[in-house]
């Protein structure tokens, strides 16, 4: 039972329309590791909350091309994210037929900013 009456029982699907297709959105993490590690260091330095951030902005930038606008077709996208430095926990990442950037860690701030 729904104890807060303000939270919706169903997810609004602004975007699931019949009068045009969504695309496909894929993204591939090309070393698992690497990922592990930099969550685990999030984690250790308390900052996996912004580090989260930081990867669901990638996943944002990528779905704007997967998901149709105004009367468009959806297309399919995909988004590759690979590791920037092996001891550092930032990444490379590139939109097939897109934008390529990182996702980089300052280690002065403690915090991941996306670079395009």
């Amino acid at each position: 039972m729904n104890k807060n009456k303000n939270l919706p029982l169903k997810m609004q699907r602004q975007f699931h329309r019949s009068d045009y297709e969504n695309g496909q959105l894929e993204v591939v993490f090309t070393n698992a590791g690497h990922l592990a590690d930099s969550w685990n260091y999030a984690n250790l330095i308390g900052k996996s909350v912004e580090f989260e951030r930081g990867m669901m902005s990638l996943l944002r930038i990528a779905l704007g091309r997967a998901v149709p606008h105004a009367d468009m077709k959806g297309r399919s996208c995909k988004i590759t994210i690979s590791p920037d430095f092996y001891n550092v926990p930032s990444f490379l990442w590139q939109e097939e037929k897109g934008m390529i950037g990182g996702l980089i860690f300052h280690s002065h701030s403690q915090e991941w900013g996306i670079h395009t």
